[in-house]
């Protein structure tokens, strides 16, 4: 049965959602800190007026924690008379990174620390233990600040899914270096054979897909996907040859293909670096095999002009048009197209970066989040500032945008994988190239949700799922150049795991819409759209099974080239089958009946339980390898790599809420959230 929705605004009940509350930086969060030693030295604080201080002799450790928060410091079990136990001290703080500061500054006085704090973390995110520094858990990886996905809100896409090796990241790129820890699982086309990897193809295939949870380096987006990489050969990409590799990453079963990269034909008006073959190709792999492409916009200031971003020849004629620049391949269709929003890093300072203290770079840099031009306070179109540092490489600057730019994401001071495992201490970059793979990251984390899911789809889900940066005073400047807005990795996870249950509820909130056709019809049970305008050029064609609910400040209001039609089909029953990615014959005969990997699904029930789990994989050819068991906080509390029957007794566990990992036999992965009783 179909049934037309109407298009009036209807004020509906508000939601409570189990598991709500957010952490605030205010919260004060408790940990157990173990001593190195007996001494007393670095353990001397006094608390007064619901604040410690430390009050001790040594200047560092004063200077050290002068610049923290800290509620409390006190021996933890000084009545049990045993030397190792009254090493153990309890620390309040409303600063999650003291303890791991404590950890890297003082090694001699703190030998380590466990977070017991009550609701300091989120119950709907999920942290690996290689995170950063930023991590409200223990790090155990690499000493980086990984601000970038805290700002896309990766942990919260983490705790649905951490992606599937059944789905893959073609990487197109210069080498990926495979013998690094993080970056083993990366496979290459057929009849390639790097000799060695590179920086720039190596860190963009670690900030798609490295591998997460393993104790070393960082993380990547979607950190248990698997990758395929390709090489676009010497120079810019523009040869037959990196052509040629597009086909055989789609052919050999990549889902996503991250180009990094651009044609060489450089930066002008529409259609200048428009090349048909490279369009046919790109619709080639997107109708046969589905593939989704996915490519930086570009690094160069967005608009030429007379007298700035500009080149001549000898005789002064320009040699470049004026106006709004483009690059491609980020400008064909079939291409999302991936720009840079700044994101805000108010721990790091000029001093940690190569030109020294510079007032102009901290007042800017310190205060940009959400923007897209460093100059916050009214930029000239037509004369967009970048800041450059004494070599020359712009520290802050604005990437290109133009009216095909889809989406932006984070790019500047993000983690080089690359630079860290070879000892290089500055091991942080920027530019469209690494904004890029986090839109990749993110699209094989829907993937591995829901491997059905088109190409258009994905884009319109990433676009309705993103923050309106668009319409912020700040960037008034670029209306019509930014895409929809900013990722949010966490939100468009959601959305797809909301879409496909059977009780779920897919919610489109706070946005503005004036452009973009958005078609999305395999919604199995409710759609919210809350607070959101459809106007001007919009089209709208929404199918869902029960409902289409709308709130008040949703405005629906098509101009003359737009429409709204929303609907409900009580026939609806969308359920992914997944399938292999295409494969080549090559690949095929190559390999047994018994490598080939069958994706499968996992059934965990009951649940909420008291004691015995009942694990059921319902797809064929795969068995259960091994079940992790981790705490609310991440930390890995049990292991179990044979299960009689496929039953898992957590008798033994407190009450509480747990993360169950499943690892089966042809390396796909499940986390699933279990609550004991």
């Amino acid at each position: 049965m179909n049934n037309h929705i109407s298009i009036k605004p209807l004020i509906v009940s508000m939601l409570l959602f189990l598991f709500s509350n957010a952490y605030s930086q205010n919260d004060i969060n408790t940990y157990y800190i173990y001593m190195s030693d007996n001494s007393g030295n670095g353990t001397e604080f006094k608390t007064e007026n619901d604040k410690a201080n430390y009050i001790g002799n040594n200047q560092e450790l004063k200077t050290f924690f002068a610049a923290y928060e800290i509620k409390d410091f006190y021996q933890a079990f000084a009545e049990i008379p045993d030397t190792e136990i009254q090493k153990v001290f309890v620390l309040k703080t409303t600063d999650i990174t003291l303890p791991n500061k404590m950890l890297e500054n003082f090694s001699s006085y703190y030998k380590r620390f466990e977070d017991i704090s009550i609701g300091a973390i989120p119950l709907n995110e999920f942290y690996p233990n290689d995170y950063g520094t930023t991590s409200p858990i223990i790090n155990l990886g690499a000493n980086a600040s990984r601000k970038d996905l805290d700002y896309i809100s990766a942990p919260k896409a983490w705790f649905i899914t951490t992606g599937n090796p059944n789905i893959i990241i073609g990487i197109s790129d210069t080498s990926v270096d495979n013998a690094l820890r993080d970056l083993t699982k990366t496979d290459f086309i057929q009849g390639y054979n790097p000799i060695s990897g590179s920086r720039h193809g190596t860190n963009v295939a670690a900030l798609a897909a490295a591998d997460g949870s393993n104790q070393h380096g960082s993380v990547g987006v979607c950190y248990d996907c698997d990758i395929l990489a390709s090489d676009i050969g010497f120079g810019i990409a523009s040869s037959d040859f990196t052509l040629s590799n597009l086909y055989k990453l789609a052919n050999e079963g990549a889902h996503v293909i991250n180009m990094s990269w651009h044609n060489g034909t450089g930066y002008g008006p529409d259609g200048h670096g428009f090349r048909l073959v490279e369009q046919q190709i790109i619709n080639y792999c997107t109708e046969n095999f589905g593939t989704i492409f996915v490519a930086a916009a570009g690094n160069r200031n967005s608009f030429s002009t007379p007298d700035l971003h500009h080149t001549y020849d000898d005789s002064d004629i320009p040699l470049t048009p004026f106006g709004i620049l483009y690059v491609y391949p980020a400008s064909y269709d079939n291409v999302i197209s991936v720009g840079t929003v700044n994101a805000k890093y108010p721990e790091l300072n000029s001093d940690s970066y190569c030109c020294g203290p510079n007032s102009l770079y901290d007042s800017i840099y310190l205060n940009i989040e959400d923007s897209v031009s460093p100059n916050v306070d009214g930029t000239d179109i037509n004369n967009p500032v970048a800041i450059s540092g004494s070599n020359g490489w712009r520290l802050v600057t604005m990437n290109t945008v133009n009216p095909k730019v889809d989406i932006l994401a984070p790019s500047y001071n993000q983690f080089e994988y690359y630079n860290y495992e070879n000892g290089n201490p500055n091991y942080y970059g920027g530019g469209t190239s690494y904004a890029a793979p986090m839109i990749s990251g993110t699209i094989g984390l829907m993937l591995s949700l829901n491997s059905c899911l088109s190409s258009s789809e994905v884009k319109n889900i990433i676009q309705l799922t993103s923050k309106d940066v668009e319409h912020m005073p700040m960037n008034i400047d670029f209306f019509g150049l930014i895409g929809s807005g900013k990722l949010e990795t966490g939100n468009a996870v959601e959305f797809v795991d909301e879409m496909q249950k059977y009780d779920g509820l897919a919610v489109i909130k706070d946005h503005r819409f004036y452009r973009y056709d958005f078609s999305l019809e395999k919604f199995n049970n409710d759609l919210l759209i809350e607070n959101v305008q459809f106007v001007d050029n919009t089209t709208v064609d929404f199918k869902a099974k029960n409902s289409i609910e709308l709130t008040e400040g949703t405005t629906l209001d098509p101009g003359v080239n737009g429409y709204i039609d929303l609907n409900t089909d009580t026939t609806i029953n969308d359920v992914c089958v997944p399938t292999n990615a295409a494969r080549s014959a090559a690949a095929s005969e190559n390999e047994s009946e018994n490598d080939i990997r069958v994706e499968s699904d996992i059934l965990i029930y009951p649940n909420p339980t008291r004691d015995i789990l009942q694990l059921q994989l319902l797809g064929q050819n795969d068995e259960i390898a091994s079940v992790q068991i981790y705490n609310i906080h991440g930390h890995l509390i049990s292991e179990v790599t044979s299960l009689e029957n496929n039953s898992l007794n957590i008798s033994g566990f407190k009450k509480g809420i747990y993360l169950l990992k499943v690892h089966t036999k042809n390396k796909n992965s499940f986390t699933e959230k279990i609550i004991k009783m």
